[in-house]
């Protein structure tokens, strides 16, 4: 069997911008209700799209969002399967942009254990 971290880009499942979390209407401080100016206007290059948080439409912007994840305020208040899926995201966009995740962060996406 493969190793986790050694899936192919093609097997990795999309994830639905709208099933993201968080879904409520309560943002928290700093959080956007529409995109930044000069970011991505598309919910989907954003790895939390309902807050416009964490944009991972480029490499480079990948790599800043896998490395900023933890240390933002609401980081602690999103429950274990929320930090899951938007870890998921930072992974898969990483992947398409031909970056090999670190294994911590492919742990806390759940690819790893």
């Amino acid at each position: 069997m493969e190793h986790p971290s050694q899936h192919h880009k093609d097997m990795w499942d999309p994830i639905e911008s709208e099933t993201v979390p968080p879904a409520n209407d309560k943002l928290p401080e700093g959080a956007h209700r529409t995109p930044p100016k000069g970011y991505p206007v598309d919910r989907s290059a954003y790895a939390i799209p309902q807050w416009y948080a964490l944009p991972i439409d480029t490499p480079e912007h990948a790599r800043n969002a896998a490395s900023r994840f933890p240390q933002m305020d609401v980081y602690q208040v999103l429950s274990e399967e929320d930090r899951r899926i938007i870890w998921q995201r930072i992974v898969q966009a990483e992947r398409r942009f031909g970056i090999e995740p670190g294994p911590d962060v492919l742990r806390r996406a759940g690819y790893e254990g």
